[in-house]
């Protein structure tokens, strides 16, 4: 499956720290090899009018998903372990539900992919945003996030 083993830690390898100072993680939390390949192969073999656009990682990724921006318009998000593999369906049922409900813009799901070309589990591409990630250093506190 390509999984790293139980006892390495992805965000050591990412960073080239020696790995073998890791604790043993879970292995439904056993992190996969997900790289533009793969994402390419899967939008070309299930989503063909999507097959000519670039993917390319995003720069800052999380640690649940791996994210990759399709084109101009589009992302694509893959569970990066058999643990969050269960979040794809409650995103494609409640982001919609709840970007009506939010004051600010989310994420839509757009399409669902489902496991092939070595990926075991359900994948989801979504309209990109355009922005910055909200960290402290750019949010003068929550009030400009949240109405009141």
């Amino acid at each position: 499956m390509g999984a790293y083993g139980l006892n390495k830690c992805l965000l050591c390898v990412k960073r080239g720290i020696d790995v073998s100072c890791c604790r043993p993680i879970p292995s439904s939390l056993a992190k996969m090899i997900i790289d533009a390949a793969l994402v390419k192969r899967l939008i070309s073999s299930q989503f063909p009018g999507w097959a000519s656009l670039p993917v390319t990682p995003v720069e800052f990724d999380g640690w649940d998903n791996r994210t990759f921006r399709l084109g101009e318009k589009l992302s694509v998000r893959l569970p990066s372990a058999a643990g969050y593999a269960e979040q794809v369906d409650k995103e494609q049922r409640w982001l919609p539900v709840l970007a009506s409900e939010l004051p600010l813009p989310i994420p839509v799901p757009v399409a669902v992919g489902d496991a092939g070309d070595g990926y075991p589990w359900k994948w989801s591409v979504y309209r990109w945003l355009d922005g910055e990630i909200a960290t402290a250093d750019r949010v003068d506190g929550s009030a400009g996030l949240v109405p009141r």
